[in-house]
């Protein structure tokens, strides 16, 4: 069966929403949000922990910036997979680098990858074993090239910044009106 059957079965596009620029708190809080909107829309969509994949598909790796890579791959092809699937992916996995976002954006089609930058100061520091793990707190965190939405996530609640990402994928086709 063919991933376009999957999704007309589905009533939905499939693709990819990634959140990046919160802190992973911020982000996974905003996540939850948006899967319960999407399920309660009737959409079909999973929510992919980038930490839980690190301590289950990824546990044999550490964390210098080739395991890093390694484990972005990892979680690209695994949501890659749930696209072919015929699924709305959400992950919140940090790519505050281009070089990181250039690993997952090929993976999908030109229509399949959502990047939604969430505007914010993070609001809760990391515990140190975290803060090691978590790239783009002590960094430069750049605007994503070509994000679709820029959301000021510190001045929303997160139930509205969910329901503004609803929007737009009502806005692209992925889900209906």
């Amino acid at each position: 069966m063919r991933k376009a059957a999957r999704a007309w079965i589905k009533g939905q596009k499939p693709g990819l929403v990634w959140l990046t620029g919160a802190s992973e708190a911020e982000a996974e809080g905003i996540a939850n949000l948006l899967e319960l909107r999407l399920h309660g829309l009737g959409r079909h969509s999973v929510l992919l922990d980038g930490e839980h994949l690190r301590q289950t598909l990824s546990r044999d790796l550490g964390h210098s910036p080739a395991d890093c890579a390694e484990s972005l791959r990892r979680l690209g092809e695994v949501a890659r997979l749930m696209v072919d699937a015929g699924l709305i992916v959400i992950t919140t996995c940090s790519l505050p680098q281009r070089a990181q976002r250039d690993l997952v954006h090929p993976l999908f089609g030109p229509t399949e990858f959502v990047d939604v930058h969430l505007d914010t100061t993070p609001t809760l520091k990391p515990d140190p074993a975290e803060q090691a793990a978590q790239a783009g707190l002590d960094t430069p965190w750049p605007l994503p090239d070509g994000a679709a939405l820029h959301l000021a996530a510190n001045d929303n609640e997160p139930g509205q910044v969910a329901d503004e990402v609803v929007g737009h994928l009502r806005h692209i086709g992925w889900i209906p009106w």
